[in-house]
């Protein structure tokens, strides 16, 4: 009988196809990597990168309270170094240190003292950047660490237990004395000969950064990492990679130059962009982009996830949104959160979020169906390269993770605060706005040289302050025993407002009062009700009477009735319709403010 053959286990082919974007202009560099035609990470430089640099540090301040202190690295702002990172956790006079009860920060650094240090955190609103002692050299294949022991790590991602073992034993065969070395997970499948190469670059380095260490005073910088480009170059293309594709020519040339040096082999993978339309928008990079600054993010069946950030924490919440399944209400909830966590892995890639993240998963009875969600996200994340920690679902849902910080997010670096709502993302509501207003004339009234007050705000506030038919404005005037223009600007933030105290000469000088009879042109600002529509025609109200306006229509229309901060008009067609009686229809002459107007 013949024999059968064993099944080959199936090649893992996650990653094969893969490609590289990149674009380099004056003002930034664009670098996008796609997986299986998916983007899957986008990066953009647009300053001297932070993280990773090496700076000689001064000591500023040693705080005892918090075991940490503030370093000057010649950047705005100080850095901070807690005692956990002064020093690497081998050290055996530490560790002796930490027992005893007076031992702290005071004890291993003073104001004034000079270091070597490494931002491990790039600064983050408010905070600075985090710097450690614990000095790391990454290179191609291996990462080389100074000051922190003897030891050897291997990446993770390298999940073979005999090549594991391989790569232990060739690092600790070429490992320079108290050095520690990490073989990336690039590294696999290198010889020894390809990484005393890569070892040997690095020593040069360190060589290069200790003597300059020495001739510089503090603060300065001594290293700093490779420019965004190359930097995922170098992380990034391999094997797995089919090709990078580059605009424009002259930065081909420099990426190809690059290539050569770090992997010759793979230069004939670089490909020049020639295309008239730009590499992102050729690929649709640019539309993806744009979808990434969005708080809801669209799963496929209806359902979506919502992103929000903060200072501390990124918080994503799961919904069914417009997919209600097909069977049971448990098989749906487990669809939504398992397409859920692969986009959440996808998202976290993409806009290169950080720190602690918390996911509130659409709450599950059965443990096997949390763990399954826990598993597609855990799966989801192996291709990320940031080191990643995730717990396990809790009966609420909720799912814990941390994400180490590379570089600034997409969005710190894309945005900036709203300079209405200072990046909170809400504003004061149009009452809101109007009850402050309402308040500041109170207060104001009591001033007895203001004899009348200009109001500016947004349109929406107005509406607010005149009230129907102009009864707010009416009270808020018997109230306070003064007049009040109120004025719409339709440029002007929602909540924001200018209060002006004028006397009938000075406002004459800033604003004119429409006559009865007189043609404007208005815009509606509030849909009909009751037939009527508001409209403001150059920041003045007027109540339109015109059932089928729309909001946004400019209507060419004739004042009836005039108030200080309402009028009454019909539109032009009606009022030819319906001349005035004992006049001639057109444009009335105007009349001073100091003449007697309706009490609206």
């Amino acid at each position: 009988m013949p024999q059968r053959k064993a099944r080959r286990k199936p090649r893992d082919t996650s990653g094969q196809d893969r490609e590289i974007l990149i674009s380099v202009a004056d003002l930034e560099s664009r670098v996008a990597l796609l997986e299986e035609g998916t983007l899957s990470e986008y990066r953009v430089q647009r300053e001297p990168m932070l993280s990773g640099n090496i700076y000689k540090a001064r000591v500023v301040s040693v705080l005892r309270g918090m075991d940490a202190s503030f370093v000057d690295i010649g950047t705005e702002r100080n850095a901070f170094l807690a005692m956990d990172d002064v020093m690497g956790d081998a050290d055996e006079e530490i560790k002796a240190a930490r027992t005893q009860k007076a031992a702290g920060i005071t004890s291993l650094l003073k104001v004034g003292q000079e270091l070597t240090v490494q931002v491990s955190r790039v600064p983050i609103g408010s905070k600075g950047a985090r710097v450690t002692t614990r000095l790391a050299l990454p290179g191609r294949y291996l990462v080389l660490m100074l000051g922190t022991g003897n030891y050897i790590g291997v990446s993770r991602k390298i999940e073979d237990e005999q090549e594991r073992a391989r790569l232990r034993k060739t690092a600790e065969a070429i490992r320079p004395p108290r050095r520690s070395l990490i073989v990336r997970t690039e590294g696999q499948g290198r010889n020894e000969r390809e990484l005393k190469k890569d070892l040997a670059f690095l020593e040069q380095l360190a060589a290069r950064m200790q003597q300059k260490a020495k001739e510089v005073s503090a603060p300065a910088l001594l290293h700093a990492d490779v420019p965004l480009v190359f930097q995922f170059l170098r992380d990034v293309f391999g094997r797995r990679v089919r090709r990078a594709i580059v605009e424009p020519r002259d930065a081909y040339e420099e990426v190809l130059e690059v290539v050569g040096l770090m992997a010759p082999s793979l230069k004939r993978r670089v490909v020049l962009h020639q295309d008239k339309v730009p590499l992102f928008v050729a690929l649709g990079i640019e539309e993806e982009v744009d979808k990434l600054l969005r708080r809801r993010v669209p799963l496929p069946d209806g359902s979506h996830i919502t992103i929000d950030e903060t200072e501390a924490l990124t918080a994503i919440d799961v919904n069914t949104g417009r997919y209600v399944g097909g069977g049971r209400l448990a098989d749906t909830v487990l669809h939504t959160n398992v397409q859920a966590a692969a986009e959440i892995a996808r998202q976290l890639r993409l806009r290169n979020l950080g720190g602690i993240i918390v996911i509130d998963f659409i709450d599950m009875d059965n443990a096997k169906h949390r763990e399954r969600v826990v598993d597609a996200l855990r799966a989801g994340l192996t291709r990320d390269r940031a080191r990643i920690e995730v717990t396990h679902i809790s009966p609420l849902g909720l799912v814990e993770m941390t994400r180490k910080r590379v570089g600034a997010n997409l969005r710190q670096m894309l945005t900036e605060a709203c300079s209405c709502c200072g990046g909170a993302g809400r504003v004061l509501s149009p009452l809101s706005v109007a009850l402050r207003v309402e308040r500041e004339l109170a207060r104001r009234a009591a001033d007895a040289a203001a004899e009348l007050f200009l109001v500016r705000v947004a349109p929406a506030a107005a509406l607010q302050l005149i009230g129907p038919d102009g009864a707010r404005v009416d009270s808020l005037e018997k109230s306070i025993k003064k007049h009040v223009y109120i004025r719409s600007d339709p440029a002007r933030p929602v909540d924001t407002y200018d209060i002006v105290p004028a006397t009938p000469a000075s406002l004459a000088q800033q604003i004119t009062l429409p006559t009865p009879g007189q043609r404007v042109e208005a815009v509606v600002i509030q849909a009909p009700s009751n037939g009527v529509a508001m409209a403001v025609a150059d920041g003045y109200h007027v109540s339109l009477k015109q059932p089928d306006a729309e909001v946004g229509a400019k209507v060419k229309a004739q004042v009836r009735k005039v108030g200080r901060s309402l009028g009454e008009a019909v539109p032009e067609s009606a009022a030819e319709r319906r001349p005035r009686r004992g006049g001639r229809r057109g444009r009335a002459p105007r009349r001073s403010v100091k003449q007697p107007a309706p009490q609206k």
